[in-house]
């Protein structure tokens, strides 16, 4: 080994502190960083209160149709369920705001999903 590294390897010397292993005696380096990312904690935390008391947060959970209408709200209230074409090559430019599901569709967190059950016949859902 100090063929490769030569003199360097015998110059090294150790830190005291360190000579047992870990450094027992620490303390905090950071404290400016500290107080800055508590001050961000409760920044974000008032910022959070304030928007889920004063906010309608149902309104940015709610489907959106093809025309950019928030089903629910406005225009469609009373049609809380987006209703889509899954057998379309593109199933975003057919969603559309409904009141309620379909026979071949079952209602999950307000979209309407295909059904696939004994009772509903894939025939009879495509020639709809």
């Amino acid at each position: 080994m100090n063929d490769k590294y030569g003199d360097k390897v015998d110059a090294y010397k150790v830190d005291p502190k360190m000579a047992d292993g870990c450094v027992k005696e620490r303390g905090c380096t950071d404290v400016i960083c500290l107080g800055i990312f508590v001050i961000f904690l409760v920044g974000m935390f008032s910022l959070t209160s304030y928007c889920f008391a004063e906010g309608d947060v149902t309104k940015y959970l709610a489907p959106v149709d093809h025309n950019n209408n928030i089903c629910g709200y406005g225009d469609m209230k009373g049609k809380d369920y987006l209703s889509f074409d899954i057998l379309s090559s593109d199933i975003f430019s057919t969603g559309e705001c409904v009141d309620k599901c379909g026979q071949c569709y079952h209602s999950t967190f307000k979209y309407c999903m295909p059904t696939t059950s004994k009772t509903t016949k894939v025939k009879e859902c495509i020639d709809l």
